[in-house]
């Protein structure tokens, strides 16, 4: 994921919650609508989990880059283990 868009997701986690369920519906109506609704329906209800549960602190969103460092660290510890 590019700097700039980690930019832009902590930007859009820094909104308050209104502000980010609108950027969410914004974001969702832009998508094609051949989206099967089911999935869909799945994925609001995770989003707005997830948001649940940053909000109550219970979770602390990483950026893109933070997640695939901590992958690679990961892979490569357990290549070396192999090997």
């Amino acid at each position: 994921m590019s700097t700039e868009k980690n930019q832009l997701i902590g930007q859009a986690l820094s909104l308050d919650e209104t502000d980010r369920r609108e950027l969410l519906d914004c974001l969702r109506n832009s998508l094609p609508d051949d989206i099967d609704p089911t999935i869909e329906a799945a994925w609001i209800v995770e989003a707005e989990h997830r948001i649940d549960l940053v909000d109550r602190g219970e979770s602390t969103p990483l950026d893109g880059e933070t997640v695939l460092a901590e992958l690679e660290r990961e892979w490569a510890s357990k290549s070396e283990a192999s090997a």
